[in-house]
């Protein structure tokens, strides 16, 4: 028996038993609603679904159903934009029906959701087509009560678009208002369940108001967002991401999520995610996140942004990035910060082969901006432009960029409490002062720019050296195991008095260096002469082995030139310890002699230190490829001992 839509079916008085029923529509034929469905005789249902099962207007002894397999369909439920519904529900903000013809479907898709069908581990469906709404897949009841453990959301490709109904008036905890998220997910279980995301395109612009733009995807849980730790654990496969204000916002912090070959495009935040705390307690941090995959573009603040919360009392971490392009965002590429002690409780943030072009500008944003955040480790990756605050970042087989620009035309910039670590570097033009390889890292003392950058290596990994041998001075400088050392004042390292006293600079250690409080020590032979311009590859390698503890971080050691107006860079003394810095710098042409200083950081030293030098070099190269090449080379880490 046909009928065209599903008034037509339940309005059959009596209804005819033992019959197969044939629905065009839900409105009308052709609208996707429609389906097969049989009488199950008995009594009418306390809670029809009216997707799946319908009562009759009048008949009460029995109740239509639908008969399927597969996921759930919210076109059953009405959910078709721009039809007529003769019997609309009321909109819940002004408690009146929804106008004609549909232009939310909120009500007809949270039907679908409190289905009984849809209850345990459903799916629902969005066939191609524009769904406006403000959807609430946060509790975990429905009506009557039924136990929701996973849901699943698909669609039909970028074709089936979740997008925003423009409602305003949604609070979150510290107090500010916002248009409600198109999609609100969570459930309320801490087991590891995942529910799944995909193939569906959301739409945070709202058809109807100019320049208004939702949230995409929140997580909650409850209805509540202070349940939105529990929230977490959902997979986002293939899902189109655009016109939003935030595509993803976690603001209470909850883990787990994965993104699965995502697109974000044109938000002004890509997922913007908060750490949580409540009542001076870290209640969940907002990390264990992955990226895999997937492309990021045109967003004005970040693509990825991660801050903790206001109190400082929980951070990030785990969060991986993998196999992604970031590109043509005007704000950042990605932005993390974390304040008081969730500085200290982050865990690792993992960058590998993430393809970053064309962020920022002179005037705001780059490729990465890191605040508080420690243990970052990028693989295999091409990006230009850093800035780095009490941060550190370590670099493997990178490619850095140095033609880009960032903010005030420079690359990058690292404060005093940032390192930033390169192995096997790789660039894209040069002269640059952005090399650094093996394991020179940067005390960002001052902007790196080319010619005045100051490279140093703070713990670097021993070099392969034999300390039976003596020191190696290559090419251009003096080779000798006597070395002759003026003791000088410490204000303004003028001279006090210039003694001839011997000491011997002996790979095994035999001699030790000794410097008096107050003092500092120059040698008197020249190691080096800046004759010309070139790459400068500079070592040296020290042992501390006694001064007083305080003042362990302020001894240090540096390659400059007597007129003080070229240093190649410093090493830095820890008792028992061998400190070991190298580095690469381009020097331009100054001809001038190089010595070796070694001296305290302040004027007051209570004890003497006593310390070896083992050996130093510089080499000069004319191009950067045979110098890159030299510092990667096994010659340069045996140091052409002999």
């Amino acid at each position: 028996m046909y009928f065209d839509n599903i008034a037509a079916l339940t309005a059959q008085n009596p209804v005819p038993l033992n019959t197969e029923f044939i629905v065009g529509g839900f409105y009308s034929p052709g609208d996707g609603g429609g389906g097969t469905f049989i009488w199950i005789p008995g009594s009418a249902l306390s809670y029809p679904d009216t997707g799946i099962t319908f009562n009759a207007v009048v008949d009460k002894s029995g109740y239509f159903k639908r008969i399927y397999s597969g996921p759930i369909n919210v076109r059953w439920f009405g959910a078709i934009m721009g039809a007529t519904d003769p019997n609309p529900p009321n909109d819940p903000n002004t408690g009146l029906p929804y106008p004609q013809p549909i232009a939310d479907v909120t009500p007809y898709v949270h039907a679908a959701r409190d289905s009984k069908e849809f209850a345990n581990d459903g799916t629902l469906y969005f066939p191609k087509g524009v769904y406006p709404g403000a959807f609430d897949f946060t509790s975990r009841y429905g009506n009557p009560t039924f136990i929701r453990n996973e849901i699943n959301i698909i669609g039909d490709g970028e074709g089936s678009v979740l997008k925003s109904n423009g409602t305003t008036g949604y609070e979150i905890p510290n107090g500010s208002i916002y248009n409600y998220p198109v999609l609100r997910l969570g459930y309320r279980q801490f087991h590891w369940r995942y529910a799944k995301v995909t193939n569906i395109k959301i739409d945070g612009s709202f058809q109807s108001v100019a320049n208004r733009f939702s949230w995409g995807v929140t997580f909650e849980s409850q209805g509540t967002p202070h349940g939105a730790e529990a929230a977490g654990r959902w997979i986002f496969e293939q899902v189109y991401f655009e016109n939003c204000d935030r595509a993803v916002f976690k603001f209470a912090g909850n883990i787990g999520n994965s993104f699965l070959n995502c697109t974000f495009n044109n938000n002004n935040y890509g997922m913007y995610a908060n750490a949580y705390a409540e009542n001076g307690i870290g209640k969940m941090h907002n990390g264990c996140d992955r990226y895999l995959g997937g492309h990021f573009s045109g967003h004005t603040e970040a693509a990825i942004r991660y801050a903790s919360d206001e109190e400082g009392l929980a951070g990030s971490g785990q969060i991986i990035i993998d196999g992604t392009i970031i590109e043509n965002n005007p704000g950042w590429a990605i932005k993390m910060s974390l304040i008081k002690q969730s500085r200290m409780i982050g865990a690792a943030i993992s960058i590998r082969n993430v393809w970053f072009e064309a962020n920022g500008s002179e005037t705001k944003g780059g490729d990465l901006f890191f605040e508080g955040i420690k243990s970052v480790r990028i693989d295999d990756s091409q990006l230009a432009k850093i800035w780095l605050t009490d941060s550190s970042v370590t670099l493997f087989n990178c490619r850095l960029d140095s033609d880009k620009g960032g903010i005030g035309g420079k690359n990058m910039i690292v404060d005093k409490h940032s390192s930033i670590v390169a192995y096997e570097h790789r660039y894209m033009s040069y002269p640059t002062s952005l090399i650094f390889v093996n394991s020179i890292s940067y005390d960002g003392s001052q902007y790196l720019n080319l010619q005045n950058w100051q490279p140093t290596s703070v713990w670097g990994p021993l070099r392969l050296i034999n300390t039976q041998n003596t020191n190696i001075i290559v090419s251009e400088h003096l080779d000798s195991t006597n070395e002759i050392w003026d003791h000088y004042g410490t204000s303004n390292f003028e001279v006090m008095s210039q003694t001839n006293s011997l000491y011997k600079l002996l790979g095994n250690g035999s001699n030790l260096l000794v410097l008096t409080s107050n003092t500092h020590i120059w040698s008197r032979n020249i190691v080096g002469t800046i004759s010309s311009a070139g790459f400068y590859v500079w070592s040296i390698h020290t042992f501390l082995s006694d001064t007083y503890d305080a003042f362990e971080p302020q001894l240090h050691g540096e390659i400059a030139s007597e007129d003080g107006f070229t240093s190649l860079g410093y090493v830095y003394f820890k008792k028992g310890q061998w400190a070991c810095s190298y580095g690469l710098k381009y020097i331009v042409p100054n001809p001038s002699p190089i010595r070796i200083r070694l001296s305290f950081n302040t004027k007051v030293i209570p004890n003497d230190a006593q310390f070896y030098l083992t050996d130093y070099q510089i080499v000069k190269f004319n191009n950067l490829t045979d110098a890159n090449a030299f510092v990667n080379s096994k010659e340069f880490a045996i140091q052409r001992l002999r």
